[in-house]
């Protein structure tokens, strides 16, 4: 399977990936917004452990913190950021550090625009009426 680049990266977020999550938990309407709220914030700091893995060429770190990272965005629908940390799980797994400065610097703009979006959502689940 060919490589994806930073340009053929998904949608920053998706919303319907939380709607499935809150399927699954059912009534529980407090659940995904405090998913929500603990994605933002660990996110950041799992990037701050990427981009220090990323500079001082730790690729097991990397693998590692790209994974965990990887695993919760996909939980709340940041797709551009999961599609990213696979890329960078993959090159920490090759020991390829090479195209890590170009994805450490689309993950940290990721990470930018999808925040407020995740925001938005966590501000629009709380006043939804349950």
């Amino acid at each position: 399977m060919p490589e994806t680049t930073v340009s053929d990266t998904p949608p920053c977020f998706d919303p319907s990936d939380l709607a499935l999550l809150q399927e699954q938990l059912g009534d529980n309407r407090d659940s995904v917004p405090a998913i929500i709220t603990m994605y933002l914030t660990e996110a950041p700091l799992h990037v701050a452990r990427i981009v220090a893995a990323v500079t001082s060429s730790d690729a097991l770190a990397l693998r590692q913190h790209a994974h965990r990272l990887r695993g919760s965005s996909q939980i709340v629908g940041a797709r551009t950021i999961a599609s990213l940390c696979q890329q960078l799980e993959n090159c920490g797994h090759r020991g390829d550090l090479a195209p890590t400065a170009d994805l450490r610097s689309a993950l940290e703009q990721a990470l930018a625009q999808t925040l407020p979006l995740l925001v938005q959502e966590r501000q629009q689940r709380t006043s939804q009426p349950g």
